[in-house]
């Protein structure tokens, strides 16, 4: 009998997360994947990039890791006008994940950086969200 068999919450942990403020309110975990409501982010992302409220549904096309950078190419395009404020990785087990630097590029060439949590294995396809925030409109008045 092994430790995961008696402790079955030893063999859950570390492959769950919580959503904090920079997600929609019914965006939560249900295994591996993660639910935007009651759909699938992993259905979703095969369905094609869309943007769903602050959440861009998308897919990681090329990933390249140096230390604690990671490059991502994605097939959506980042909405411009909106700042990237925290990733997910839908059907990626997160456990041994690191805090890394994510750079990701549209096909557009747009470029965000975010840092957040990033899984061991990370392979091109790997359907990807991406909470985003409108940036506040910085108004300058002079007297």
């Amino acid at each position: 009998m092994t430790l995961m068999e008696i402790l079955p919450s030893v063999a859950r942990a570390g492959e769950a997360r919580s959503f904090g403020d920079a997600w929609p309110g019914d965006t939560a975990m249900a295994g591996a994947d993660v639910l935007l409501g009651d759909e699938s982010a992993c259905a979703l992302a095969a369905a094609g990039s869309s943007l769903r409220g602050t959440v861009l549904v998308t897919r990681v096309t090329r990933v390249v890791r140096s230390g604690t950078r990671v490059w991502c190419r994605v097939d959506g395009v980042l909405p411009r006008g909106f700042d990237t404020v925290d990733l997910a990785w839908p059907g990626a087990r997160l456990a041994g994940a690191t805090m890394a630097d994510v750079e990701l590029r549209d096909g557009t060439g747009l470029r965000r950086t975010v840092r957040a949590e990033v899984p061991v294995r990370l392979d091109g396809g790997a359907p990807l969200l991406v909470a985003v925030r409108r940036r506040a409109c910085r108004v300058r008045v002079s007297v």
